[in-house]
């Protein structure tokens, strides 16, 4: 998971199975797997849209 427009592995946070994390609003984000299914449940109080992108790495 990590925060911005563009991926930085760097700066990429690791959360782990059962994990759980916040982020601000209006704040571009971003989520993937490297290994292994993924269930991502996302919860919000506000309007939002996801844009799917499929970029290898």
């Amino acid at each position: 998971m990590g925060y911005g427009d563009t991926v930085i592995q760097e700066q990429v946070i690791d959360i782990s199975a059962g994990g759980v994390y916040t982020e601000p609003s209006r704040l571009d984000h971003y989520t993937w797997a490297k290994n292994g299914e993924v269930v991502l449940q996302v919860v919000g109080s506000e309007n939002s849209k996801r844009v799917a992108i499929n970029k290898a790495l």
